[in-house]
């Protein structure tokens, strides 16, 4: 039984769903304590089951490992279910950041606000620019998900994005790290690819995985896709070259190859990010790589990856500052140390050991005085044009310029009510990014600013 000191971490991943109990020694050194895992069926065609599957997993784990229900959980949801985007801004006061966040969240996240549980985090820039990483999800999604936890009795006390528990354990796991290094994580359904500079971060999810490697053998030998997977998991490897697949026998060959040609956009994925990461955020080429999740236990893969990319490949060890408990099964948990890096993540992050404190947790899930102090800090309402528009001196100005007669007047000429329309918003938008940035030369602001004056000459 878990007592209440320790930290019971959740992974709910695509396919695989993790669970560890952590403790911490007196020197203050995390000690994974109690760990087991259970896999679902991500079939895409099954997608309505996959929540049911999900409750009946976490169950069983909690039977398991004796955690008690009343236990505080954190939790991460997969690469997959997450927005994230890195977002520029100009060398403002700090004082302004959060509010600037607010509005550039309303134009990047492609839902509406209020329908979304996001976050922000500044990050450390090379530039004078800062940059800070946006992340949201959407809220039904999350509250989906987080009644079936809370079904299981346990009580949610943080949520966090799978790549950013990655980062964070990566950062801790090793320290020693100088030059630029990629952690590319196969999961089921997504790889999820994480830069790591120093203490700098960038991460994009790309939409291939372990599935898609099941749905290439599903379609080649058509069979269904629970059999697939099984070939997968029991008889698969990547093919490397001809000389390799000589020495196979026939089948095997010929199913190597499959998984091989479906794992062959990924390493154009992977350039494509690169390159983004280079130009736009003046990152540096990775010199290293390390692989994570369940599609690493593919049979050489690592080479494969050596191969495409011409760099060192090693499996991701996010243990190395971790110890194991008695009660744990160190052979297991040796075969399957890549695949714990969330778990160790989140145990991080409950013990305050990182950096990125991202949190996706529901408002229902958070004390009434955090919920206010959110909302006090990054003003997330759908409604925040309008407020910050009827504070702005210069919008009244303007509005009360525009007389009655001028109005009037407008509206008559062919094709003016939707000029007039477009002009005010986009003046008011520009006005509000001036209120909010406190400066013009704002790129949101300067872009609407010029919107207006284009359509507005003279003004």
């Amino acid at each position: 039984m878990a007592d209440s000191k320790s930290i019971v971490a959740l992974n709910i991943g695509s396919q695989r769903i993790a669970m560890g109990v952590f403790g911490v020694s007196k020197s203050g050194r995390l000690t994974l304590q109690k760990y087991d895992a259970a896999s679902i069926l991500a079939d895409p065609a099954a997608e309505m089951a996959r929540l049911p599957q999900i409750r009946v997993a976490i169950s069983e784990l909690i039977d398991r490992l004796g955690i008690s229900k009343s236990s505080k959980l954190h939790y991460s949801i997969s690469g997959q279910s997450v927005f994230t985007r890195f977002i520029k801004l100009p060398p403002i006061e700090d004082d302004n950041i959060q509010q600037l966040v607010a509005f550039e969240a309303q134009q990047h996240v492609p839902f509406p606000i209020e329908e979304v549980i996001w976050d922000w985090q500044l990050l450390d820039s090379n530039s004078t620019d800062k940059e800070v990483a946006l992340v949201a999800i959407k809220g039904d999604s999350l509250n989906d998900l987080n009644d079936i936890v809370a079904d299981t009795g346990l009580r949610t006390v943080d949520v966090d994005a799978s790549p950013m528990a990655l980062y964070n354990a990566l950062l801790y796991s090793y320290p020693e790290l100088d030059s630029t290094t990629l952690l590319i994580d196969i999961g089921a359904k997504t790889c999820n690819l994480i830069y790591l500079e120093g203490k700098r971060m960038f991460t994009r999810s790309v939409a291939v995985g372990g599935a898609s490697i099941t749905t290439a053998i599903t379609k080649q030998y058509g069979i269904s896709f629970s059999e697939a997977e099984a070939q997968k998991c029991n008889n698969g490897l990547v093919a490397l070259n001809t000389a390799h697949t000589s020495q196979l026998s026939e089948d095997s060959a010929a199913l190597a190859t499959v998984i091989r040609n479906a794992l062959s956009k990924l390493p154009a994925e992977i350039a494509r990010t690169t390159n983004y990461f280079r130009s736009q955020h003046g990152g540096r080429a990775p010199q290293k790589i390390f692989l994570s999740g369940g599609g690493a236990n593919l049979p050489y893969i690592d080479k494969f990856f050596e191969e495409k990319l011409q760099l060192p490949v090693e499996l991701f060890n996010p243990l190395k500052e971790i110890s194991v408990g008695a009660d744990v099964n160190v052979e297991q948990v040796s075969a399957e140390a890549h695949m714990l890096g969330e778990l160790v993540g989140l145990a991080l992050r409950a013990e305050g050991k990182t950096r990125q404190l991202l949190t996706m947790l529901p408002h229902k899930n958070q004390p009434q005085t955090a919920v206010l102090a959110l909302k006090r800090k990054r003003l997330p309402q759908p409604n925040l044009l309008k407020n910050l528009q009827t504070k702005n001196p210069r919008r009244k100005f303007s509005q009360q310029r525009m007389s009655k007669r001028k109005q009037n007047s407008l509206w008559k000429r062919p094709g003016s009510a939707s000029r007039l329309r477009s002009n005010r918003s986009c003046k008011a938008a520009a006005l509000t990014a001036t209120a909010v940035s406190g400066s013009k030369a704002s790129w949101s602001c300067f872009r609407m600013q010029n919107c207006w004056q284009a359509a507005n000459p003279g003004r």
